[in-house]
This record gives C-alpha cells, structure tokens and sequence, in this order.
C-alpha cells in the first residue's frame, strides 16, 4: 500500500490539473490515476480487479461467477467475495476525490504558516539586530561626548555641539528618532545655547556649544514647550570657574548672558490622531534684535526659572 500511495503522489505531482492549467490531457490522466488509486486502495475492489484482469475482462465493478472451467480453489475463493454495484465504486471514487482535496489544502495550510512564520521570524532578527547596533552607537557616542566633557576641564579646546554644562543642568535630554529638532542660527559670536523647558519644573534639558559664523540642529528633542537662554563671548578658556566653584571653563572676554524673549518654542511629534504638530523651530542669536532679557552669571547657572 505504500508504494501505491508513494506512485500515486508522484504521479498526481505531474498531471494535477491545478499544475497543469487548461491541459485536457492532464486533467484526462489525473482522472484516470485517480480511479487507479480508488481501485487499488480497497481491498475489495482491488481483488475483483485482479480477477478480471486475470481472467481476461474489462472491469465493470459488478461482481461475475467464476467460468465453467475454473478450478474448485477459484471457486471456492470468488463464492465468499461481495458484488459492488457501480453507484458504489462511483460514491468511493467521490469519497477519495473529496479526501485527497481536503489533504492538499491542509498542505497549503501547512506551507503558508511556514511562510508566514518565516518572515515574521525574519522581521524580528532584523529588529533586533538593529536594536543592538542602535545601542552600542549610542553607547559609543555617549562615551566619546563624556570624554570631550572630561578634555574641556584641562583644555581650551571646544567644538560645535560640546555640552559644557552638563555637570550643572544634568545630561542632555533625548527622545531616540524624534523628529522635534531646534535650528539655532549664530552670526555674530560663539555662545553656549541651553533649551529649557518653559513649565514647571523648568529644566534646562540642553546645553550645547556653537561658533561663531555657524548653525546647528539641536535634534531629537522631547515633546514640551521651550525658552532658550545663551551665554555668548569670545576666547574660550578651560580654567574659568562657575558660580558654585567648579572648573568648567567659559569665555575669557566679552561675556554676555541673556534670555530670547519669543513665543515658546513648542514642538510635538505628529501621531495618527494629532498629524497637524510642529516638529521644527528656528532661533537667530542676535542681540542687536532688542528681543533679549539680559541675565547675571548666577541666574544662567540657576537651574530653576530664570527666564
């Protein structure tokens, strides 16, 4: 029996209509080793074609005496075998027909869970991976910005985006992949720019070092309503002290300290029930603009409401 049902998949693989579309031959001998495989499957049935083929007739699947000349073991053997009408032969032909349908579409049942499956499985290693390479960037990058934090304490040396001031305000603030982002635009001289929130408690989430002559995206900001405070000069020197007695650094000459008197600056990511939020903002360092209120050192330190 296995070597029949082994042939009759083999088989069925190459002339199943569903293989072979709009093939009349292949449709004409599936059908035929369908019947095949419903003869050849029974017991019965596969007995009575025996005999008739032994015997030399075209089956019918109507049962026949055995001939005249048959030996008393043939008769003996065809008296105790039923007769199966062809209504019969033709109802197991639709039971088997209907069976293998049923079998065949659990298999692609089957197939496409396995799929599916698959690429879900697909979709979280590649997730992952991303997570983990995201992490260690951030954790690389927040090292290489703690040593520049660490170098400006013994040097005069500073860059663009360096956080001076991170000691005092407390480390800068991020949402990961935020679109929220502040374009600060720095014409005249070089400036510490510190985004702070204008509610309660009143944080100053960042504070970030821009040259002369120069802008910057101060990107990946919270959700919240901001003021911006500055502290502009010229020659940078390691050495300076801030009010509480720390070695921070500052400018050497020409200090000014002030807050951007404006609107709030106030930026919201979009989601699918609020789409119509602000994510961008500009901010022109410019005193000359009359737009300022001009601050003493100890009040751009504070870390409460100054502005």
């Amino acid at each position: 029996m296995a070597d029949i049902k082994s042939a009759y998949r083999r088989l069925a693989k190459l002339y199943h209509p569903d293989l072979n579309p709009g093939s009349r031959q292949s449709e004409e001998k599936f059908k035929e080793i369908l019947d095949a495989y419903t003869i050849l499957s029974d017991d019965e049935l596969r007995a009575q074609y025996d005999r008739k083929r032994k015997l030399g007739s075209s089956f019918t699947g109507a049962y026949t005496a055995p001939p005249h000349n048959a030996t008393p073991a043939e008769k003996k053997r065809e008296a105790p075998r039923k007769e199966y009408p062809p209504e019969y032969i033709e109802m197991m032909r639709q039971r088997n027909r209907t069976r293998i349908v049923k079998q065949i579409q659990r298999r692609k049942k089957l197939l496409r869970g396995m799929i599916v499956t698959f690429v879900l499985y697909l979709i979280a290693t590649a997730v992952f991976e991303s997570y983990i390479h995201e992490n260690d960037l951030n954790t690389t990058v927040a090292t290489a910005q703690k040593e520049k934090r660490d170098s400006i304490n013994t040097t005069d040396v500073i860059h663009n985006m360096d956080s001076p001031y991170d000691s005092v305000f407390g480390p800068g603030i991020s949402t990961w992949l935020s679109p929220n982002q502040l374009v600060v635009i720095n014409p005249f001289t070089d400036a510490v720019v510190c985004l702070v929130q204008s509610e309660p408690p009143h944080r100053t989430i960042r504070n970030e070092f821009i040259h002369a002559e120069t802008f910057f995206h101060m990107k990946d900001l919270p959700n919240g309503s901001y003021m911006v405070k500055v502290y502009t000069g010229m020659t940078w020197n390691g050495a300076i002290k801030v009010p509480d007695g720390r070695v921070l650094g500052g400018f050497s000459t020409k200090e000014r300290f002030f807050s951007i008197q404006r609107e709030p600056v106030v930026l919201v990511k979009p989601t699918y029930a609020n789409p119509n939020t602000r994510t961008s903002d500009t901010v022109k360092i410019d005193t000359s603009a009359g737009n300022i209120r001009v601050l003493t050192r100890e009040e751009f330190f504070m870390t409460g409401d100054t502005l």
